[in-house]
């Protein structure tokens, strides 16, 4: 049982390890409709579990999408991006 109560907790490691893996394919996943939705609701998730964890996560969150070159986004919409994550 003492197991079940950590689970939330291995996401962000799990995350982490995933951007090592397939960073090209991660990448362009978060900047997808459902990879921002997935992005805002872990921070609520992680907000009530824990505010500060939330509040460190959402600063985590507004670095990466501040951060991110968008340039070769600009004219692709969103079936090609999930055509390029899929493959």
């Amino acid at each position: 049982m003492l197991y079940l109560n950590n689970i939330p907790f291995l996401l962000p490691i799990i995350i982490a390890l995933l951007f090592i893996v397939s960073p090209e394919k991660i990448e362009v996943f978060s900047v997808t409709m459902l990879g921002k939705l997935l992005a805002v609701l872990l921070v609520i998730y992680y907000t009530t579990k824990n505010i500060m964890l939330g509040f460190v996560l959402l600063l985590g969150m507004i670095y990466y999408y501040s951060h991110y070159e968008y340039d070769f986004l600009l004219n692709i919409d969103e079936k090609e991006l999930w055509d390029i994550m899929l493959n």
